[in-house]
Parts: structure tokens; sequence; C-alpha cells
């Protein structure tokens, strides 16, 4: 009887490097920006230590390269980034004010890229530093929504960083603060027009954004406030005053403009075709002052 032998190794080895399976450049990609990021060094703070009762803040991200390589890191405030406000209580204990993202709503960490690869990243040479700041009312938030919260406290805002479990936090205070007399509010420019019940035979009516200006009075020294965007829509003169009787719904955040200590005297508002904001008043010797807020650069002052 004949003897013979067939090899199954060549089979085996071709097996072997068709099944091998192939690296994910998105995935290597993925996990270096994941190990760039972990090299920075993260400092966070607001733009002030104490404010008042819902008040818009902005908030800034410090990250430095320390290595003398490039990093390619997240870049702060992105997709990737979420905050956590907390209650100081009276023993320094903090009170989360909402629930921890990484635990109800996202995963604790990311092991593998979006499905889009959608992830906002910027280069650090080394030794180089990069500032991010995000205003509270143009998306982050210190816990009030969309301004600091307005129960007078201490507070502390901490910042998760690439959902990798780095944090950093800054803490600041609410003061108390009641309402001065003057509260204003103007029109702006902008309107709209509608039908009351959706029928054409009706007459239109036409609806108005407004803002407001308005005194804020904490311990000795009183604040001008200004609202940085259009507030709801207004229909008549009425409504306008009485849009002016107090700092209107509490979820429209302000600005402080100025400050003074005896009050802002013989206020007046006004708004310019172009949207620029007119304040004026008169000061502790009676001389008429004015300040004009350009639309385009209406940021903290």
């Amino acid at each position: 009887m004949s003897k013979f032998t067939i090899s199954l190794a060549p089979c085996f080895l071709m097996t072997l490097a068709i099944g091998a399976p192939q690296e994910d450049p998105r995935q290597a990609r993925f996990d270096k920006i994941m190990e760039d990021s972990a090299l920075v060094s993260l400092s966070m703070r607001t733009d002030r230590e104490d404010y008042l009762p819902g008040e818009a803040a902005t908030i800034s991200i410090v990250a430095r390269n320390n290595t003398n390589e490039t990093l390619e890191i997240l870049k702060p405030f992105s997709d990737l980034n979420y905050f956590i406000p907390y209650q100081i209580g009276p023993t320094g204990k903090r009170i989360a004010l909402m629930p921890d993202p990484s635990v109800s709503a996202l995963p604790p960490e990311f092991t593998a890229p979006p499905p889009n690869f959608n992830i906002k990243t910027i280069k650090l040479a080394p030794r180089q530093e990069d500032i991010q700041k995000v205003d509270s009312f143009e998306g982050a938030t210190l816990g009030g929504g969309e301004q600091v919260q307005e129960d007078p406290g201490d507070y502390e805002i901490e910042y998760r960083y690439g959902m990798s479990g780095r944090s950093v936090a800054a803490r600041y205070r609410v003061v108390p603060a009641r309402l001065g007399a003057a509260s204003l509010a103007v029109k702006m420019p902008r309107n709209t027009t509608y039908l009351p019940n959706g029928k054409k035979s009706e007459r239109a009516e036409t609806l108005y954004t407004y803002r407001q200006a308005f005194e804020l009075i904490s311990g000795t020294t009183t604040y001008l406030c200004v609202n940085p965007m259009d507030m709801g829509l207004i229909s008549e003169i009425k409504s306008l005053k009485e849009a002016s009787l107090g700092i209107g719904d509490r979820k429209f955040v302000f600005i402080r403009v100025a400050e003074s200590p005896i009050g802002f005297k013989e206020l007046t508002f006004a708004v310019r075709p172009n949207e620029d904001l007119v304040l004026t008043w008169k000061d502790a010797q009676q001389q008429l002052q004015t300040l004009t807020l350009d639309k385009n650069a209406l940021k903290k002052q």
C-alpha cells in the first residue's frame, strides 16, 4: 500500500494571514489622542470669585503641554467634555446639583472612536499653553441652566475632561442682591408678525423682542445690568411697561456693565437701529454719563 502525506501547514498559515484583523487607523489615532490628552496639565477658573444671583459667567480651561513633543489633544469644551455643578454645604461637603453624566447618561470613558470620528482636537507644541473660554450664555452652565445659581452661597463647578476620569474644579460664590429702583425695558428693532388663530382673515399682530436694564444692589454697591440676548416677545407698550417692573423671567441671563456707590439716577435705556444699546445716567456729581454697548462686542465687562 502506498503511503503519502499531505501537509496542511501552508493552508493553516494562509488562513491565519487572511483572518488576521487589520488595525483600524481611526482607532490608532483615537488612542494616540487620548494618550496625548492624558499628558497635558489642566487648570480651570471662573472670571469672577463673586457673582450676582443669576449672572452670566465665563469659564476658562488652560491646557499646557509640559513635554518635549507636539501633542494632539481633545479640545476643551468639545463634545467629550462636560460639567458637574456642586453646592458647598456648611461642613464643606459638596452636594451635586445634577446627576453625574458619567453614571446616568454617558459611559465613564471612551475606548473606541465614535463612528464618524467627529472629535475636536488642538495641537500643542512643546511647552505651549492653550486657553479656551466659554460664556455661560453660549452653552456652558454653572448649574442654573444658562447662568450661575440664584440662591446665595458657595459653589463649585467640576470640569470632566475627555470622559477619561480627569477633572479640575473651581469655586465661586453667589452673593445676596436685591432689585434697585431703576428698571427699564426697550423694544429691539427686529419684529415678527403672526396670526393669533392662524386665520388669514384676522388682523396680523406685530411682536417685538426686548432687552432689560436694571439695578441690582449688593452690599454698598449698585450694579447696572443688561440682557446680552433678546428676551421674549411682546405686542403692546403695556407689556413693555410690565416687563420693566422687574428683571423678568430669570432664565434669561444678564451681565453687569457698570457699578456705582449711589445708584444710577435718571437712567435711560435706548436701542439704535443697528441694535447697539445706549444707557445714560447721572453720577454723584450730577454729570451725565453715557455707555454704549456694541451689539457685536456685548460680552462680560
